[in-house]
């Protein structure tokens, strides 16, 4: 965008922020973790190994998503929240383990403490598996907060963390599918990984065709003219730039009226489209991989 004033960048001074972007994500990336290190286990569905499979469903998620909550939360640098990313994860996994050895330990009263111990240990190594995991939506995650919030911007980078946290479980879910099964709880799990995958592909395309129209709006004047109060103007974010300019409504009678305020508009739209026009070829790339395994590994 061309014209306007230069504005301050209010909302720049917070660029991060505490929220719960990771929680929902890295709880989805714990239950298919968690079944699928059930999988590998041949933890069955029969009723001397049905305890221990919902204990480990149920338990893996919560511990999972309770330390997306923190790492989303956190408001330290960068460099920090990587080294908590890093180091944080097998802690989180050894915690997990630990808490099953909690719930299953009733199983055994002689051997309690002995499966907190290895519940923690085991659940430490599963941990390092789970880096790999939750790695796309992590570093995705790094770059919220670049853009103004609630912005066009920010929205996009909001989704892509779950567009790229859902992509990477379908993967993983067809990539072990031989220890799984492809049965219809995996086939739903997986299938649910690529609907969150199309919906955010659908909105990126959405988003990045109002981008392109509120670009080529014509209409707009540098911020700060004298114009007439009306009704409370519409704020249009782009996100990123600080550029800021007014969408005018003409006058309608050159003696008893005068132009009017419909918008407020901030930001550079070409940063905006070229943000919405990557996000969009990144959707694409994920939908695209996860639908390619599940038509080369589904039988028939």
């Amino acid at each position: 965008m061309e014209c306007g004033d230069r504005i301050e960048r209010p909302m720049d001074a917070v660029r991060r922020w505490g929220d719960t972007v990771l929680l929902l994500p890295f709880a989805w990336i714990g239950l298919v973790g968690a079944w699928i290190t059930a999988g590998v286990l041949s933890i069955s569905f029969q009723a001397q190994d049905l305890l221990v499979r919902c204990a480990l469903l149920g338990v893996t998620p919560l511990v999972s998503g309770a330390f997306g909550w923190l790492l989303g939360s956190a408001r330290f640098a960068v460099p920090g929240r990587v080294a908590v990313f890093l180091f944080g994860t097998p802690f989180a996994g050894a915690l997990n383990g630990a808490v099953l050895g909690l719930v299953l330990g009733p199983l055994d009263h002689t051997h309690a403490t002995e499966l907190v111990l290895y519940g923690a240990a085991f659940g430490g190594v599963c941990g390092l598996c789970f880096v790999p995991a939750l790695s796309p939506g992590f570093v995705a995650h790094l770059r919220v907060g670049r853009a103004r919030r609630r912005s066009f911007v920010d929205k996009a980078d909001r989704r892509a963390v779950a567009v790229l946290t859902a992509g990477v479980s379908s993967l993983f879910l067809w990539a072990f599918s031989a220890k799984v099964g492809l049965g219809v709880e995996t086939g739903l799990i997986a299938g649910a990984g690529i609907v969150v995958g199309l919906v955010g592909l659908l909105e990126d395309g959405v988003e990045y065709l109002r981008v392109r129209g509120a670009a080529a709006t014509s209409g707009l004047v540098p911020a700060g003219a004298r114009l007439l109060d009306g009704t409370p103007a519409r704020i249009v974010d782009f996100g990123l730039g600080a550029m800021a300019a007014d969408l005018v409504i003409p006058a309608r009678d050159a003696y008893r009226d005068g132009p009017r305020r419909a918008a407020v508009v901030l930001g550079d739209a070409s940063l905006a489209r070229k943000s919405l026009a990557f996000a969009l070829v990144r959707d694409m790339v994920v939908v695209g991989a996860s639908l390619l395994f599940a038509l080369l590994l589904t039988p028939g």
